[in-house]
């Protein structure tokens, strides 16, 4: 099962390594990990900023994170046109690295 503390240490290492790569200006968890209400079977809900998003920069970036957690991941672009509700819970539950 993820353990928050471990998956923010395995997120700061690769924003750290790989940061520059992908234009990462802002990375972090939320979701039920950040709220420690996840089980086995969930995934990992991340939240990133970056310079300059392109499909194939975020297809790149998701499968980069889903081999570091070995799990599924939600990829999330933080943007001003998300869901007001959704950008909330984003708001309420991110840790960023």
């Amino acid at each position: 099962m993820l353990v928050l503390n471990d998956c923010i240490t395995k997120l700061a290492a690769f924003k750290k390594t790989s940061g520059k790569q992908f234009g990462i200006t802002k990375l972090g968890i939320f979701g039920s990990v950040a709220r420690q209400e996840n089980t086995e079977d969930s995934d990992i809900d991340i939240v990133v900023e970056v310079e300059k998003p392109t499909l194939s920069l975020m297809y790149e970036l998701k499968e980069a994170l889903k081999a570091l957690f070995k799990c599924n991941v939600d990829l999330v672009r933080f943007r001003s046109s998300l869901r007001p509700l959704f950008k909330s819970n984003i708001l309420n539950d991110a840790i960023y690295v």
